[in-house]
């Protein structure tokens, strides 16, 4: 039979993980010790309330006296468990606090060229070019070409990766960085593949045996089609289940001004805010609320996005210097902290724990710390685990800026987007979510024009001469084959060059029965596209103007499928319209 051997072009480093390590509460623990929050009570009784095996709960009992958190108390009929102190202080959490060991560990890892995968150093054996000139010479050898881009560093995937099932990531150093060009080989016999890790993607190994093909002559295709020819279609965007409340809307300027005070005031550890724009005036005014949560402890980091000069020249970082001027504590300097470089994100996005030993996600259409909260926006309030931490995620990518620095807030971030990531949240599943990034918007509103059945609902702040193909183009087919209604809104043009084209591409839609809006009593400065009643994907992107080249962070909105969402959000939306 014979052996080929395939080099696999990968990036490799070193970190430090720095991880508490120990078992985690499940949600029947977490219960029990509930039970006893309002009063003491006997095994038997515990067994009767909950229905729970009389075996399983003195196990747990058990565990929970280790820690503390439960003690037993002999009364006149009997011995019965008594919650702590120490355990009522944790019982109102969303979930009960992993009692670990903290240590330190060095840990390598490989990323390939070719899907991006993050692999442990002992799961693909690193390889260098001396190598494979030695096995070209003894063997039958062949070595896979990089896709572009394919290796892009995402910290929190490699922490991730080199975490343990029973490890918490406190932090890393910042070693990450340091890549070296490596290869990692593995030998294919009549398309078995020998040496690739099993969480290999699919991808990677249709890669794999499509070049071994091509080298042994089983196909004719040539070695630049290599990945062209391999059958690969796209693939829907993974959903994430979760429970969604209509209150996790904001909708209007005074209800966002509330939730960043409110959020501001309830945390007691970490606040992460991504403005697009900064003011000093909108600084001033929340500056009382963040200097009292600096001065009780709370960790707060600002990061800002674009400039909005079209010749380059950034008013955001002249404002963004103004604010570090207004901070005279030097505790409070220390912990509120304005970052100096931009994102050139146009994302917004609030990050923070809830005070309750969760953190919560916000993410939509408001500049919190420019905005006048006069303007009509539209937000979501997240707070499953999975999505929060891929908000955490995506806050990480931002903070490395252009130069990709893995700096101290990065290893942060991406330390806590692993950490909830692996969470599982224990709650009653009624809706379906994902993270919607740069070009992902335009995918979204090709599923509106294929699968909406009776309306399709668009509001964006700006509209632009690009409105004809992102826009337009998909609802006229969309109105040439099915009963739909269609209706889009808008404030202002993106550019005055854009007012004649853009109405002149609004008429041309117009005549196909779709109709636009210009709101001028109100400014509308929300961002969404909603279809049918259960559809919609709130966004900082400017729908009917922004045209992302890529899948990057430059825009960050999010898909909601859930009951009478879209229907929700519209009537209130036309209400606020009416209200003004």
């Amino acid at each position: 039979m014979k052996c080929v051997y395939v080099a696999i072009p990968v990036s490799v480093a070193t970190l430090r993980l720095y991880v508490d390590k120990g078992r985690k509460w499940n949600a029947v623990e977490h219960l029990l010790l509930f039970s006893l929050s309002h009063a003491p009570l006997d095994a038997e009784t515990l067994v009767e309330k909950t229905n729970l095996p009389w075996r399983l709960i003195v196990e747990v009992m058990s565990r929970l006296m280790r820690v503390g958190w439960v003690e037993l108390v002999s009364t006149k009929t009997g011995v019965t468990f008594r919650i702590t102190i120490a355990g009522q202080a944790v019982v109102g959490n969303d979930s009960l606090p992993a009692v670990t060991r903290p240590f330190s560990r060095r840990a390598g890892f490989s990323i390939d060229k070719i899907t991006g995968t993050v692999f442990k150093a002992k799961g693909l054996n690193a390889r260098s070019r001396s190598y494979l000139k030695r096995l070209r010479s003894t063997s039958d050898f062949i070595e896979l070409p990089p896709i572009p881009g394919a290796d892009r560093f995402v910290a929190d995937e490699v922490i991730s990766a080199l975490l343990e099932e029973d490890e918490h990531c406190r932090g890393i150093e910042p070693l990450g960085s340091r890549f070296v060009d490596s290869f990692a080989v593995v030998a294919v016999t009549e398309g078995e593949i020998e040496g690739l890790p099993t969480v290999a993607p699919t991808f990677l190994r249709k890669c794999i045996i499509n070049a071994v093909d091509l080298h042994l002559g089983k196909k004719s295709v040539q070695e630049h089609d290599l990945f062209n020819s391999i059958e690969n279609t796209i693939s829907e965007k993974e959903l994430v289940e979760f429970n969604f409340k209509l209150s996790d809307l904001i909708i209007g300027g005074a209800d966002h001004n509330q939730h960043i005070v409110e959020t501001i005031q309830k945390s007691t550890s970490w606040i992460v805010i991504h403005s697009t724009f900064v003011t000093a005036t909108r600084f001033s005014l929340l500056l009382p609320y963040l200097n009292e949560a600096a001065l009780r402890g709370v960790r707060i980091d600002i990061l800002w996005g674009k400039s909005k000069n079209d010749d380059g020249s950034n008013n955001t970082e002249l404002e963004v210097n103004k604010c570090r001027g207004m901070i005279f504590d030097e505790i409070v300097q220390e912990r509120i902290r304005l970052h100096s470089f931009t994102t050139n994100s146009h994302a917004k996005i609030i990050l923070a724990d809830n005070g309750r030993g969760a953190m919560i996600g916000t993410i939509g259409s408001c500049n919190w710390l420019s905005s006048s909260f006069e303007s009509l926006d539209l937000s979501v309030i997240i707070s499953d685990s999975y999505l929060v931490g891929e908000i955490s995620s995506k806050l990480s990518k931002l903070a490395m800026g252009d130069a990709g620095h893995w700096s101290g807030l990065v290893g942060d971030l991406a330390s806590l987007a692993a950490n909830l990531k692996k969470r599982k949240t224990n709650s009653i599943s009624n809706a379906y979510g994902a993270l919607v990034l740069g070009t992902e918007h335009n995918d979204f509103m090709l599923r509106a024009r294929d699968f909406a059945v009776d309306r399709i609902h668009i509001v964006s702040h700006k509209i632009s001469k690009n409105v004809d193909t992102l826009v337009v183009d998909p609802i006229v087919a969309a109105l040439s084959s099915k009963a739909l209604t269609v209706d889009c809104k808008y404030s202002e043009y993106a550019h005055p060059a854009d007012e004649q084209v853009a109405l002149d591409i609004i008429k041309t839609a117009t005549e196909k029965g779709a109709v636009f809006q210009r709101i001028t009593n109100i400014n509308v400065h929300a961002k969404y596209l909603a279809w049918d009643d259960d559809h919609i994907l709130i966004t900082s992107q400017n729908i009917l103007s922004a045209d992302p080249t890529d899948n990057s962070c430059s825009e960050i909105g999010i898909y909601i499928k859930s009951k009478n969402i879209s229907s929700f959000v519209i009537d209130k939306f036309n209400c606020g319209i009416i209200e003004k």
